[in-house]
């Protein structure tokens, strides 16, 4: 499951698989969601602690988590478990924006804790990255193959290049959910 929520300064973007399979992964899945959804404003380590309290009792849930800060133009990211995630910063040619280049690399992964929300949650220490606009992000449940980033770019639209994705790159072995978004920046 996904959720994308508007927030005071930003957006807050989730992939969410339940652990394991069958309607308990899919109770928990919806269980994080639900609570993402009402926490939505609040920081990536609140979010990630009440969704652990939530999850108790069920199978529990692994998640990547980002949130957008439009005033700041930064992202604050963090996945627990196996929930892919890469940022793609958008192509130098073509673009006109008032913005300075950064030197900074193409793509950048997101950085993975093991552990499962409800269950086990490891340290949490979420990585801050500037962003543009045009930068996309990209999050992959384990039903995709890492491969998918060989393909992520960020000029087709976040739509048919998460159905692109989906379809290329799905195991077949795992439900799989490729969430694709892409940083227009904040009206302030």
């Amino acid at each position: 499951m996904h959720v994308v929520q508007s927030v005071s300064r930003g957006a807050l973007v989730a992939a969410v698989d339940g652990a394991g399979h069958g309607s308990e992964a899919a109770a928990a899945a919806r269980i994080a969601v639900s609570t993402l959804k009402d926490f939505a404003g609040e920081g990536i380590i609140s979010l990630l602690r009440a969704c652990h309290q939530r999850l108790k009792g069920t199978r529990g849930a692994v998640m990547s988590l980002v949130s957008f800060d439009g005033y700041r133009n930064e992202m604050m990211w963090l996945g627990v478990g196996n929930v892919a995630g890469m940022l793609r910063r958008r192509s130098s040619q073509g673009c006109v924006t008032d913005e300075p280049r950064r030197e900074n690399s193409a793509s950048e992964g997101i950085a993975l804790r093991g552990g499962i929300v409800g269950y086990r949650l490891p340290l949490l220490k979420p990585a801050v990255l500037p962003v543009s606009r045009g930068d996309t992000v990209a999050l992959a449940t384990d039903g995709i193959h890492p491969d998918f980033v060989r393909d992520l770019d960020s000029e087709t639209p976040p739509r048919e290049l998460a159905a692109r994705l989906c379809a290329k790159y799905s195991t077949g072995r795992d439900d799989g959910l490729v969430l694709v978004v892409r940083y227009l920046g904040w009206s302030k």
